[in-house]
């Protein structure tokens, strides 16, 4: 179950990156594309660097943080239409549904006819 929820997860998050690929202009695909490298001698790539949260509250990490939104607002990256995306085909909740019928249908024999063998809470069909 766990290898086809992974399947399942690793096509929407490829579909996605490929919705929001069409999306944005060559020079800004460029421009993403140079984040996710990591310079001679750095730790860190830049997309890590700017996806970092604040660590504390203090004065010296504002200034930090409001110098990161103006470095992520460079990239005009608010002008993408994202309206254009699909909405995922498995969500959240049907992934929830689709684990649970499983579950359910591994159940004691005679559960798909509304009792569980006449034993403990299972037996009550309104058990639920």
């Amino acid at each position: 179950m766990a290898k086809r929820v992974a399947e399942i997860r690793d096509d929407q998050v490829q579909q996605l990156y490929t919705a929001v690929g069409a999306l944005v202009s060559p020079e800004q695909a460029g421009e993403l594309e140079q984040l996710g490298l990591t310079a001679d001698g750095a730790r860190l790539s830049e997309v890590e660097r700017l996806r970092r949260p604040p660590t504390d509250n203090t004065p010296t990490e504002l200034t930090r943080q409001a110098e990161r939104l103006g470095e992520l607002r460079a990239f005009a990256l608010a002008e993408v239409d994202v309206s254009q995306i699909p909405e995922p085909a498995v969500t959240p909740g049907s992934l929830r549904a689709r684990v649970e019928s499983v579950h359910d249908s591994r159940a004691e024999p005679g559960a798909e006819n509304g009792h569980a063998g006449g034993h403990g809470a299972g037996a009550d069909p309104d058990w639920r």
